[in-house]
């Protein structure tokens, strides 16, 4: 059996979820928004993604309401991201950044997936 004694911290679960749904930068949250769109839903430049989807995917992932207010101001700001009435349009520079950061697009795309 192995002595825990030396272990005075130990990680539940509950930790553990917490660590999981830190607040991210609104950098980092912005760029979780991208993968949304260009991942689970294979948007592409110019092409639009109802708010009420992103936000369903966005809270499965245990993102909070800050984190996502945060993500769309920046990814607004850096032109990411253009408004509409009820969705976002994602931009070409939008688009650009998840295709340079995404390991998961990359293997799409190599597939013939994101269309």
């Amino acid at each position: 059996m192995r002595d825990t004694r030396q272990f005075p911290y130990s990680v539940t679960a509950a930790q553990a979820q917490r660590a999981s749904s830190r607040i991210l930068s609104a950098e980092e949250g912005a760029r979780l928004l991208l993968d949304i769109f260009v991942t689970d839903f294979q948007r592409q430049s110019g092409e639009a993604l109802r708010v009420q989807q992103l936000s369903g995917v966005w809270y499965d992932r245990d993102r909070s309401q800050q984190d996502l207010v945060k993500a769309i101001a920046y990814a607004k700001s850096h032109e990411w991201i253009d408004p509409l009435d009820d969705a976002f349009r994602l931009t070409k520079a939008g688009y650009q950044v998840v295709g340079s950061s995404s390991p998961v697009w990359m293997h799409h795309r190599k597939r013939g997936l994101n269309r």
